[in-house]
């Protein structure tokens, strides 16, 4: 059987391999044990791009898809685009689609046209997400049009196609009687990962970490701000990690403060570096605005690093509130600074939340979650 995945993921094409960022390869890694054949219908990139990771299954082809830097740039290769994705679903049994992407939206209407079985998963609420990235100049006000039609896009999929919905915010926001949908999770730990408590907090400085996409979305302003504050008191550090379009705003709002020899902005990193920065780091923060279900909140789980991060979207499906972790307000600094004060003092605090969280990465590993998936996908679709 062969499994076609459609995504907007860019993905990079160095004349040897294909590598991408974040979770995507192990991901589709363990897709890979379920099915003859996988094939990546996603864009493509020519160039080495630092720090992506390859995918290490056997059994993965690519439909090339054209790249993009812009609207523009992808409104001009559409119809190569579509032409690429038809010819992909044509050859494929069964057909994944990964939203938010239009590439996605595209690939559910052709599935649809050639009558494929298709199941889907949407990572983020595509909506809220709008407004957010239309959110200056002449974009803004044509932001409520922006997200009602993203809005009814997800709606249109996720009505139509077995879907698996990222975090309890969004599952709810979707759900609908007689309708095959499904709570989705995510996560980037493998079941084979070494996985041990470690203590935090004992050394100075303290170190405090982000981790994820510099976008208006993830909040990182109000997390600065507290870092101001804290920095006055503590002897602490902060470490971002990632990439984005508020890069040089948050560099600039650092240098402003006077903290830059304490905040370290150091884009993506190799999978290796990641892990010996979470080693190293005692306290993860995540001050989004709206998230669906962060694969950073296991991996720092994993590595027994304390998590601290708002109660929006679906991450409290994955945080619980004084167990495995602390949930704060979205918009306060205020609300990030008690958290920190908090799992610096209260010892068998951390301790019972560092324990509790390894469990939690432990019951979520990435190969549970897509057999899971996959599992209920082929028996909805009667596949078996």
């Amino acid at each position: 059987m062969r499994l076609a995945i459609i995504c907007g993921k860019l993905f990079y094409y160095d004349r040897k391999r294909y590598t991408t960022l974040g979770g995507m390869p192990k991901i589709v890694d363990s897709f890979s044990p379920f099915f003859d054949e996988l094939v990546m219908c996603v864009p493509i990139r020519n160039e080495k791009f630092k720090n992506s990771e390859p995918l290490k299954s056997k059994n993965v082809t690519f439909h090339r898809l054209p790249d993009y830097r812009n609207e523009r740039d992808y409104a001009k290769h559409n119809i190569k685009r579509l032409i690429e994705i038809n010819k992909c679903i044509k050859e494929a049994d069964v057909i994944h689609v990964r939203l938010p992407s239009y590439e996605g939206v595209q690939g559910f209407l052709l599935a649809k046209l050639h009558s494929k079985p298709i199941f889907t998963f949407v990572s983020t609420d595509w909506e809220k997400i709008s407004y957010m990235t239309w959110n200056k100049g002449i974009r803004k006000f044509f932001a409520p049009l922006y997200a009602k039609i993203n809005h009814l896009l997800i709606k249109m999929v996720v009505n139509n196609s077995i879907s698996f919905l990222l975090g309890m915010d969004l599952y709810k926001k979707y759900k609908k009687p007689g309708k095959k949908m499904y709570l989705g999770y995510t996560s980037s730990i493998s079941y084979k990962d070494k996985m041990k408590v470690l203590k935090k907090c004992n050394k100075r400085p303290i170190r405090l970490l982000f981790v994820g996409r510099l976008a208006e979305e993830k909040g990182i302003p109000y997390l600065i701000d507290a870092f101001k504050d804290l920095n006055k008191k503590l002897n602490i550090t902060l470490t971002l990690l990632g990439q984005g379009p508020l890069e040089k705003e948050i560099k600039k709002k650092v240098e402003k403060l006077g903290l830059k020899n304490k905040v370290n902005l150091l884009g993506y990193v190799s999978l290796k570096e990641m892990e010996r920065i979470y080693n190293k780091s005692d306290i993860l923060i995540l001050p989004s605005l709206t998230d669906a279900m962060p694969k950073v909140l296991l991996e720092a789980m994993a590595k027994s690093v304390p998590v601290i991060a708002t109660n929006v979207g679906g991450i409290p499906t994955i945080v619980k509130h004084n167990k495995n972790g602390i949930l704060v307000k979205p918009k306060s600094s205020e609300g990030i600074i008690k958290a920190v004060d908090l799992l610096i003092e209260d010892k068998k605090l951390r301790e019972r939340i560092t324990k509790s969280g390894i469990e939690t990465a432990k019951n979520l590993s990435i190969e549970r979650i897509i057999e899971n998936m996959v599992l209920k996908a082929k028996k909805d679709l009667y596949l078996d």
